[in-house]
């Protein structure tokens, strides 16, 4: 049987939104409500702020890779199975560098990552797996026009009224990631393709960032005055702005207009990225990572931002190869002896 090779162009962006959440992390969990006395440092750190822009690319890919194919049940065991192993491990290593009481709460929650939401991205990204054989009957349901129907009212509703308003009218992480789905689903479905349109998609993909940059230097200068703004220089950052949508829209149609290829190497280093993900940013890892690295003493540095594509290359290809090794040697030993799933379970 023929198994058709992936499209390393879009394996590829994984990649760069992988490193994007990293980029984000040195900032948010690296530097915390630090202010540097060198303004542009200040600037950089608010820029860098990428997490939002590299979920929300993640999980577009996935609704373009997943529609149209059938979800096994064998996929998502491996998926609670990795999750399982990262958060169980880094929670006992943490616990025995921290001195701390290892048979405690944390444990239990350790033990249930997804229900206790120790990854709050994971967890949203698990339970929209589960739904996305029921996403992908509605949407080959829909035609095209009820579909953007659903789609532009998901983007107002969860998009455009926060960013103007600040309300997130009580949407939660999951009804974001549906929405991110739907869009990325939406592209496959009808093909869109905008090898016609590539001026007009770099025009728009560089007002957005002029817009992003410009609004953090603004609202930075200004704070210097009226220090209640200081929490807002990120504010068309979030992960519910529509700026961050559509940049991520318009970076994804660039990427999917390149001529498919293949590369086993870009597609071996796209399959660690969940993994990456899962140890730099373990809960009780996070901090033991970020007090060792340090950041804090750079930042009033003029070489602050070499020290940033340091740490984020260095965390990248660590936890890489970490993962690397899991997979070959852990998930295969796995796959040898839990999860030989029988076809009707597969077919569920």
């Amino acid at each position: 049987m023929n198994i058709k090779k992936r499209n390393s162009s879009i394996e590829l962006l994984r990649i760069i939104s992988m490193i994007m959440i990293i980029v984000s992390h040195c900032s948010v969990h690296g530097l915390k409500e630090l202010n540097s006395t060198i303004f542009i440092n200040n600037i950089i750190r608010d820029i860098f702020t990428l997490g939002n822009l590299g979920v929300t690319i993640f999980v577009i890919i996935t609704g373009y890779v997943s529609y149209g194919k059938n979800i096994k049940i064998s996929k998502i065991i491996k998926l609670e199975f990795q999750v399982i192993f990262y958060s169980l491990i880094l929670y006992i290593i943490s616990s025995i560098i921290m001195h701390t009481n290892i048979l405690s709460i944390d444990l239990v929650k350790s033990i249930f990552p997804i229900i206790f939401k120790k990854y709050w991205f994971i967890s949203a990204y698990i339970i929209l797996y589960l739904f996305v054989p029921y996403i992908n009957m509605i949407i080959d349901k829909f035609d095209n026009d009820i579909l953007k129907k659903l789609i532009t009212t998901n983007i107002v509703l969860v998009f455009i009224i926060p960013t103007i308003t600040t309300s997130d009218l009580f949407f939660n992480e999951l009804f974001q990631f549906i929405s991110f789905y739907l869009v990325g689903a939406y592209i496959k479905k009808y093909n869109i393709n905008v090898i016609n349109k590539k001026k007009q998609i770099n025009i728009l993909m560089i007002c957005i960032c002029i817009f992003l940059i410009s609004s953090t230097i603004i609202i930075e200068f200004i704070s210097f005055k009226f220090q209640f703004l200081k929490p807002y220089s990120t504010y068309f950052f979030n992960r519910n702005s529509i700026f961050i949508l559509m940049l991520a829209i318009c970076i994804f149609l660039k990427f999917i207009s390149i001529e498919e290829y293949n590369c086993d190497i870009i597609n071996n280093i796209s399959s660690t990225t969940l993994g990456i993900y899962l140890i730099h940013d373990n809960p009780n890892f996070r901090s033991i990572l970020w007090n060792n690295i340090n950041l804090e003493k750079y930042f009033n540095k003029t070489y602050f931002i070499l020290i940033i594509i340091l740490t984020v290359i260095i965390i990248f290809i660590v936890c890489f190869v970490i993962e690397f090794i899991r997979k070959n040697i852990i998930e295969k030993l796995i796959d040898k002896r839990f999860l030989k799933l029988n076809e009707r379970s597969d077919n569920m």
